[in-house]
């Protein structure tokens, strides 16, 4: 199904400014929500209807994902024409961003990058085993006969 707009290759090529695509996407979504329009992105799944927004504004999964992740248009439109992080921005590892889960972090430079969620650390992280500095810490084990 074509996009009605691909809103990242507009802003790209600057037919249009990073203000007027977020202008967009909101009146796209007002049209959806208040005018029932895009009928032709609507589907049914287990009985409850969805609009493939994404499909409408030419974002794939992945940019989606990132998008909603609060990556700017203006850093997704530049990742899909002049490539996408290939390593995890806080370990350094190999990340392939079409296969690997993860998510889009703001970096303190005002960059933006990826963390890989596969890697052992940040899942360890993110489960609450590891503190965020970084630093490893030795909780003993309680005694649990008495």
């Amino acid at each position: 199904m074509k996009p009605v707009i691909d809103i990242l290759k507009e802003l790209y090529h600057g037919s249009i400014t990073e203000d007027e695509a977020y202008d967009i996407m909101d009146q796209i979504l007002d049209d959806i929500d208040l005018n029932g329009k895009y009928k032709e992105f609507y589907f049914t799944e287990d009985g409850v209807t969805y609009c493939n927004f994404k499909a409408i504004i030419g974002m794939v999964e992945y940019e989606y994902r990132a998008q909603c992740d609060s990556v700017p248009l203006s850093v997704l439109a530049n990742w899909r024409y002049e490539g996408w992080p290939t390593q995890c921005c806080e370990t350094g590892t190999p990340l392939d961003y079409k296969k690997d889960h993860w998510f889009a972090k703001k970096l303190e430079n005002g960059d933006y990058g990826l963390i890989r969620l596969r890697d052992p650390y940040h899942l360890r992280r993110l489960l609450g085993f590891l503190p965020d500095s970084k630093e490893l810490t030795v909780i003993p084990k309680k005694d649990t006969q008495q």
